[in-house]
């Protein structure tokens, strides 16, 4: 921590002896902007926070999808194809529209995080002086609401063939509210189209070049690590 802590403090006074103007980056964008209304603990802890939860939900994400890939090869063949095409029409010269484009990629990347979404749980409180109810319930203000999108994605009442990994099933939107990964509504994860794209760039990426194989013995126990799930034994 001592290291991660030095390192970013070295950075942001870096950039702010040397600004330069026509950065693009995150820290470009947070100290040339804030560098009045942040101190420099301030502005360690933001940084610190996206990079944190911008790189380790990428990682999970990606090890997911790797793992279904290794267990349903007609699933990994078929994303390779579509990979390869854009990459020979595109090269490395492609932008984040022409990305969000890889139609079977896109389903592969939704079922997977059905399946194991990074964040499998999410808090909410009703407000001080107001009461809710919920499926008959009035739960009063203060109470603590928590809702499992782990188990939620696997509930058949609300999915077909609920634990078999079928990217098909995402050629149409399902319903509001039955899919939420990143959380729902106004206050759903301000990262998801970062998670997102950099997951798509990394796959496209490794399996432009690679199959992957897992270990057969390998199962993909998950468990809880700061709020977000991780393999048990690796992968």
């Amino acid at each position: 921590r001592r290291k991660w802590f030095q390192f970013i403090d070295n950075r942001i006074r870096d950039r702010q002896s040397h600004n330069d103007e026509e950065a693009i980056d995150l820290l470009a964008y947070i100290t040339s902007r804030n560098s009045s209304e942040l101190s420099m603990e301030q502005l360690r802890d933001e940084l610190s926070t996206s990079f944190t939860a911008g790189t380790r939900n990428v990682a999970i994400v990606v090890a997911s999808v790797l793992y279904l890939c290794s267990r349903y090869p007609q699933t990994e063949q078929k994303l390779q194809l579509e990979i390869q095409e854009f990459l020979s029409k595109h090269g490395n010269n492609f932008d984040l529209a022409d990305i969000n484009k890889l139609s079977y990629l896109d389903k592969v990347i939704k079922e997977s995080l059905r399946l194991y979404p990074a964040v499998p749980l999410f808090i909410r409180e009703v407000l001080p002086g107001k009461s809710v109810v919920l499926g008959g319930h009035s739960l009063p203000e203060k109470t603590q609401i928590f809702f499992c999108s782990w188990a939620f994605h696997r509930n058949p009442n609300h999915w077909e063939n609920p634990d078999t990994f079928d990217p098909e099933r995402f050629a149409t939107e399902p319903l509001p509210f039955h899919y939420f990964p990143f959380g729902a509504g106004p206050r759903a994860c301000v990262g998801m189209y970062c998670t997102l794209a950099c997951t798509k760039i990394v796959l496209a990426t490794i399996l432009a070049e690679y199959s992957v194989n897992v270990d057969p013995s390998c199962n993909v126990d998950t468990k809880a690590f700061d709020a977000t799930i991780v393999p048990q034994d690796g992968l």
